[in-house]
C-alpha cells in the first residue's frame, strides 16, 4: 500500500523523479511537500493558502460534487478524460443471502426499516460523537420503529459498542 505523501520525505519523492503530481486534497502541508521535492508539474485546486505553489491551479467546482467527479474534474482541467457515467455498488447474490440469513438470526422482523450507522472514518478528529449517533438511533427507534445496525472495519467495534450501550433496544452489529 502507497505510503502518504507526509510520511515520505522529500530526498524520496526527489529520487523518483516525478514529472507531475495531481494533488487531490487542498493542502498547504502536502502542496508545499510536493513543490520542494522539486516535481516540476503541480496540479491542484486553487485553494487560498496552497494555489500559490501550483503550476497548474484548476478553479473549484462551482457546485458540490461526489468525491470521484471531484477528482475527475482535476484531471480532465490537464487533458485526461474520465468517465462521468458514476459510481455503481453492485451487491452478488451470495452476499445478499448472508445479509439475510444475518437480519433473520437476529430476528428483525420482517417489513420493518432497517436504519444502518456507520459511525467509523479514517479521521476521529472529524467523526460524529458517539452520543449523536446514539440520540440519532434512539429517535429512529422511537418515531419510526426502525431496527438499527451499526457497522465498520473490526477497529470500529468498541465504538459500536459504545454506541449500542445507549440505544433503547440492542442494535444489529456487523
Amino acid at each position: 500500500m502507497p505510503r502518504s505523501p507526509l510520511r515520505i520525505g522529500v530526498t524520496e519523492l526527489r529520487r523518483h523523479r516525478f514529472d507531475a503530481v495531481v494533488i487531490l486534497r487542498r493542502s498547504l502541508s502536502r502542496t508545499l511537500l510536493l513543490t520542494l521535492a522539486g516535481i516540476p508539474r503541480r496540479i491542484g485546486y486553487t485553494a487560498p493558502r496552497s494555489r500559490w505553489l501550483l503550476t497548474d491551479p484548476v478553479p473549484e467546482p462551482a457546485v458540490r460534487l461526489h468525491r470521484a467527479d471531484t477528482y475527475l474534474g482535476l484531471l480532465e482541467a490537464v487533458g485526461i478524460g474520465g468517465d462521468r457515467g458514476g459510481c455503481d455498488f453492485i451487491v452478488g447474490e451470495d452476499d445478499r443471502s448472508a445479509v439475510l440469513r444475518l437480519l433473520a438470526e437476529r430476528q428483525r422482523a420482517e417489513g420493518q426499516q432497517l436504519v444502518v450507522l456507520n459511525p467509523g472514518g479514517n479521521w476521529e478528529h472529524k467523526r460524529w460523537p458517539a452520543a449523536s449517533f446514539a440520540a440519532l438511533g434512539n429517535r429512529l427507534i422511537r418515531e419510526c420503529g426502525a431496527a438499527i445496525a451499526i457497522t465498520g472495519a473490526p477497529s470500529d467495534v468498541p465504538l459500536a459498542e459504545s454506541i449500542a450501550a445507549a440505544l433503547e433496544r440492542p442494535p444489529l452489529i456487523a
